[in-house]
C-alpha cells in the first residue's frame, strides 16, 4: 500500500464525516470531475455503496480508470 493510498483513503473518510454532520442519510449520487484514475471516488463507493456514482474526466484519464477499477 502506498502513501498516496492512505491519503486519498483518510480524504474520503474525512468527506464522509464532514457529510454526516450535515445530513442523516446517505448520498444518492457521488461525482468526480477531473478525477485522474479514479481513487478518490473509488474510496467513496466503498464508504457509500448505495449511492450512483459519476466520474467526468479526459478520455484517457477514463480508460485508465476503467482498467484500474
Amino acid at each position: 500500500m502506498s502513501v498516496f493510498a492512505i491519503q486519498t483513503a483518510h480524504s474520503g473518510a474525512i468527506a464522509a464525516e464532514l457529510y454526516f454532520r450535515e445530513n442523516d442519510s446517505p448520498p444518492r449520487a457521488l461525482l468526480e470531475l477531473g478525477g485522474g484514475f479514479g481513487k478518490s471516488l473509488a474510496d467513496l463507493v466503498r464508504i457509500f455503496p448505495a449511492a450512483t456514482a459519476f466520474f467526468v474526466d479526459l478520455p484517457i484519464n477514463m480508460a485508465l480508470a476503467a482498467y484500474i477499477f
